[in-house]
């Protein structure tokens, strides 16, 4: 993942409003520009992380929306469209992660279901402007879902009757859980 792309990832997470502009180029077989599709000021509105099983061989991808306040249709004249090729990406895998979660034994954590972050976006459309705005008016956070060992139960169920029996669920309570996601050496952090 670019540093771009992570840097919008994380100001979206942050609810730090951050618009971005892209393209899309349509090329006839030789590659010669036909039309162009600007996106202006995009928004980050959802991005989707991927199961990560200990036992897949998948590789791992992010799902990413985006929502742009005006879309342009653009002629163009030919020229050539050559890609840039940046540096190489690391390989990941979704077997590829380790899971750090407030003192719980997690090392034999088997399955993290998918995540999702989206935020709704409201068009601003007071005025007399042509081309209206978007603003971000709500988040949700999909429910963090995981499967661990029976043998690592009684810390875990310890926890869970305290928070949900217990009432111990004020804010000073809260865990934190860091997912790393690694290479394929298993101990080098892609992060």
């Amino acid at each position: 993942m670019s540093k771009g792309l992570y840097e919008w990832m994380q100001a979206a997470f942050d609810m730090g409003v951050l618009y971005k502009n892209g393209a899309v180029t349509v090329c006839d077989f030789n590659y010669k520009a036909q039309r162009r599709m600007d996106a202006l000021n995009m928004l980050m509105t959802k991005v989707t992380f991927p199961t990560l099983d200990g036992s897949s061989s998948q590789g791992g991808y992010f799902d990413i929306e985006m929502q742009p306040e005006q879309c342009r249709w653009i002629k163009e004249g030919g020229q050539t469209i050559v890609g840039e090729l940046g540096e190489k990406q690391k390989a990941w895998h979704t077997a590829n992660w380790r899971l750090d979660m407030a003192g719980l034994p997690c090392a034999r954590v088997a399955k993290i279901e998918g995540l999702s972050w989206e935020c709704k976006t409201k068009p601003d459309e007071i005025g007399d402007a042509i081309e209206y705005t978007n603003h971000p008016v709500a988040t949700t956070v999909s429910d963090f879902s995981l499967e661990i060992s029976l043998a690592d139960l009684e810390p875990w169920a310890a926890k869970a009757k305290a928070w949900f029996v217990d009432g111990q669920c004020l804010e000073g309570d809260e865990m934190t859980a860091t997912v790393t996601l690694l290479a394929p050496d298993r101990s080098t952090s892609l992060g």
